[in-house]
């Protein structure tokens, strides 16, 4: 997913109109998906440290495109960006009050 979102970055914010608006849905779509996989293996994963590792890494990368882009591709995807973080902070609580 990461790979997906850098290759079509470019293309994603050189202009606005037809293939940017195209390009700027699967840009964000692809960001989404990266942050969600990493919440997902860090949900599989029994290793405690790799768990914690993913779901900073997964938290870092919605923070990043935050910063970069805050409208995060518009008001639904914002909102998925949003629930996303706040169960992977969910799940970063829980591995705290393990510890």
């Amino acid at each position: 997913w990461g790979s997906l979102a850098s290759r079509v970055s470019k293309a994603a914010f050189s202009s606005p109109g037809g293939v940017a608006d195209r390009m700027r849905g699967v840009y964000f779509e692809a960001r989404y998906r990266l942050a969600s996989c990493r919440l997902a293996w860090a949900q599989k994963e029994v290793d405690t440290a790799i768990k914690t590792r993913l779901l900073k890494e997964a938290e870092a990368d919605i923070k990043l495109e935050a910063q970069l882009h805050p409208a995060l591709g518009g008001d639904e995807s914002k909102k998925r960006f949003d629930a996303l973080k706040e169960t992977i902070q969910q799940e970063s609580m829980k591995i705290s009050k393990v510890r």
